[in-house]
């Protein structure tokens, strides 16, 4: 009975303004906005989860080796901390989570900001404005949400399986181990999400409308590359550097696990800071432009 309700106020709100502005603008970031007989490269939304979670759940699998109980003892790791000597596999799943959720980010750039098409099609009806950057701005939290979760899923169960397996800590290290990683990585990704939203809503404020249109594509290539280069850089290892992002999350995390050092104590503040910036940038920036 109780479902039943539930299901029946959700069609409820679909079916208002609101809930149609709403699943308009998370439709058109899903299929950018174009009819799906258009192009034969348009994915539904399921096949690009599944798309954004392969690139975590490879990454696990490539650590079977390093985690081996078995083969750690065969090495004569037995007394390893492996809360600290998995540091340079957590900054490379923190590496990865940003540089997937920017890039889809970037990708999906066009559909972020109502366009031409939707100013046509929504002008002429008696829909306040405030409404619509609402509707919009929900649909981005929405989709925000899930894409980190997404990204972060896999990972959050078998990294922290394997990390405790090799351990032969307790089952119930498990549970706080995979909570830890999950909330690090999905704030990691909702910061690199943030960031190209800020970067976005900050130049088409300040910009005119042609000069921003002018400047997108080369900006969106400056900020591929960026952020390749930094999933490149996960495979290399943390850096002592304080202005990378990864490493303030990096921080944050072995603070949450008891395991900081004197560096991580310093950087792991500028994580919340961030954080609270871009999405002080992007809801300012946004309202404006």
């Amino acid at each position: 009975m109780r479902m039943r309700l539930r299901r029946t106020s959700w069609q409820q709100w679909q079916h208002r303004p609101f809930g149609r502005l709403t699943a308009h603008f998370l439709q058109k970031m899903v299929r950018g906005g174009h009819d799906e007989s258009e192009s034969e490269l348009d994915l539904s939304a399921g096949a690009l989860l599944g798309i954004l979670a392969a690139p975590g759940a490879f990454t696990s699998l490539l650590m079977l080796d390093k985690y081996s109980a078995f083969l750690n003892w065969m090495r004569g790791r037995l007394n390893d901390d492996l809360y600290v000597t998995s540091i340079p596999d957590k900054y490379l799943f923190l590496c990865v989570a940003m540089a997937v959720t920017g890039i889809v980010t970037v990708l999906k750039w066009d559909q972020i900001l109502p366009d031409q098409q939707d100013y046509l099609n929504l002008a002429p009806l008696p829909i306040p404005s405030r409404r619509v950057l609402f509707a919009n701005a929900l649909a981005l939290l929405g989709a925000v949400v899930v894409v980190a979760v997404d990204v972060n899923l896999i990972p959050a169960i078998l990294f922290p399986m394997l990390v405790t397996t090799a351990a032969r800590s307790a089952v119930q290290a498990f549970v706080p181990f995979a909570l830890t990683h999950i909330g690090m990585m999905v704030l990691a990704s909702v910061f690199s999400i943030g960031s190209v939203f800020a970067i976005l809503g900050t130049l088409s404020a300040i910009l005119r409308r042609a000069t921003f249109r002018a400047w997108s594509p080369w900006l969106r290539g400056v900020l591929l590359i960026a952020l390749l280069a930094l999933l490149a850089a996960g495979f290399s290892g943390p850096v002592r550097v304080r202005f990378l992002p990864p490493v303030w999350f990096l921080g944050l995390y072995q603070i949450v696990q008891g395991r900081p050092t004197a560096f991580f104590n310093e950087v792991a503040p500028f994580a919340l800071w961030g954080l609270v910036a871009a999405f002080a940038t992007v809801a300012i920036s946004y309202t404006l432009s």
